[in-house]
């Protein structure tokens, strides 16, 4: 696992990285950061499906969303309008 958001950063994960993580950020910068990693990985031949993706996100829990499944469904409902390509 690699984790980080430079493009320095991004770089070694194309050539060395099973797991990439991006710690924090929006969903957008995320989907950037994913984007330029996919461009990387091209540069060195290699499969960019190779590396599995992950974003440290922070939650917030209400009285709404106070048990996991609560967290959980909050989650799945604002991230269901992302594009993933």
């Amino acid at each position: 696992m690699i984790g980080g958001r430079s493009t320095a950063t991004l770089r070694v994960a194309a050539h060395h990285a099973d797991i990439w993580n991006m710690p924090g950020g929006s969903l957008a910068d995320a989907m950037e950061r994913s984007a330029r990693l996919d461009q990387l990985c091209a540069a060195a031949d290699r499969d960019a499906d190779e590396i599995t993706r992950s974003v440290f996100v922070r939650a917030t829990c209400t009285r709404r969303t106070l048990t996991l499944d609560g967290l959980l469904a909050t989650a799945r409902r604002r991230l269901s309008s992302v594009d993933k390509g």
